[in-house]
């Protein structure tokens, strides 16, 4: 294998400038993956990607980057974390395959944080989508709001169809032993349906000021573009609907040409082309999260943001075929793309298989933050820088 600045030939050696620690259990709603995962040395080595505002890593082809086995776990030294579906109940969770996870039982208390989605359903709908312009729709209900009205009234904090949370709650959570940690989004696909075992996704994350006063800030998950994520700006609001050019895609598969001369290349699935050596196995299809992925500009102003008036951040996610596809005898998500009346559709489905996305806490910030009173401090320092990217009116 090619020799890469950031990263060690040897096998069993560790990265010189990306940590490995394996996740500690916390009292509190989050797990600690300590260390977590160095995404700017990923985007370098090729480990990691951005897909618009967000930063997506496969642990697998870190693993490998790394000198190590790809099915590597953090408790040997690697990327690969073991999240089995009983173990998901101690996170915070968005959407959980065979079920909801309860985020109830969580400190600090009130936990202002809604339960996790269902994934998958009874009438084995080849797509997932936690809300259509806004309202629930599709092939699931709403989650329960566990004292999500602490915030506000019921009708203002929860979003039907999408996941919420109080960004003050989401900080405390995040917040270990007076030490910030960053923000980190567990993905794991773990019972692909189909031989590809691929998966097509979207999602937006939207910052939501109760009192209607701030405008609403989005963040966009979805297709590579080729610009670094504080380069792109989304120019989706809360109630659009995406584009089937907008979706990116779990691959299954990262070929790597041993002898460094081809780049890496990400497939959905099958078999690398002529000169690739390597397969790197992205989804596993076990219980372990092999995608790891961040969003850097809304972790590093989360203080700043409650300091200004922003109480809340909704999240909507489509995961599978939309626009028509069909799969076998599966019915396809119709009415969720605004090109789906010009052919746009996805193709890489879900078809049943279990999907989980949870929060988990990562490397520690720079930061140190223990009361809410100096998360308030350290807000209205860095407010009066401003925030005139990704402002858009209700």
């Amino acid at each position: 294998m090619k020799s890469h600045p950031c990263l060690p030939i040897a096998k069993g050696a560790i990265a010189a400038c990306i940590a490995l620690s394996p996740l500690t259990a916390q009292a509190g709603p989050l797990g600690i993956y300590e260390g977590g995962i160095d995404w700017e040395a990923g985007l370098a080595s090729g480990g990691c990607l951005t897909i618009r505002d967000a930063v997506s890593c496969s642990a697998p082809l870190l693993n490998y980057l790394s000198g190590l086995d790809p099915t590597t776990t953090v408790t040997n030294g690697g990327y690969v974390l073991p999240t089995p579906q009983g173990a998901l109940e101690s996170y915070i969770v968005l959407t959980s395959g065979g079920g909801a996870q309860e985020n109830s039982d969580t400190d600090p208390s009130p936990a202002e944080v809604e339960d996790g989605f269902k994934s998958n359903d009874t009438t084995n709908d080849d797509f997932f989508a936690t809300g259509q312009t806004g309202s629930t729709a599709g092939n699931l209900n709403d989650p329960d709001n566990n004292s999500l009205d602490n915030l506000d009234s019921v009708e203002d904090a929860d979003s039907l169809g999408t996941w919420d949370v109080g960004i003050e709650w989401l900080i405390e959570a995040l917040t270990i032993d007076g030490i910030r940690r960053e923000l980190t989004i567990g993905f794991d696909y773990n019972q692909p349906q189909n031989s590809l075992t691929s998966l097509d996704y979207w999602a937006l994350v939207t910052v939501k000021d109760l009192d209607n006063q701030l405008a609403d800030i989005n963040y966009e998950i979805g297709q590579v573009t080729g610009l670094t994520y504080d380069a792109y700006t989304t120019e989706e609001t809360f109630n659009s609907l995406p584009e089937s050019s907008d979706f990116a895609t779990v691959n299954g598969v990262t070929c790597i040409d041993d002898d460094g001369i081809l780049p890496i290349l990400p497939i959905p699935g099958g078999q690398c082309p002529a000169g690739y050596e390597t397969a790197i196995d992205n989804a596993q299809s076990t219980s372990d999260t092999e995608i790891f992925a961040f969003l850097p500009e809304l972790n590093a102003t989360l203080e700043a943001l409650l300091a200004q008036g922003y109480d809340t951040v909704s999240t909507r996610m489509l995961f599978g075929c939309f626009g028509g596809t069909a799969s076998g005898s599966f019915q396809p998500g119709l009415g969720y793309l605004e090109d789906e009346g010009n052919g746009g559709e996805t193709t890489n489905c879900e078809t049943g298989g279990f999907a989980d996305v949870y929060l988990l806490a990562g490397a520690p910030m720079e930061t140190e933050v223990s009361t809410p009173a100096s998360i308030a401090l350290l807000g209205l320092a860095i407010a009066g820088i401003g925030f005139r990217r990704r402002m858009t009116a209700r």
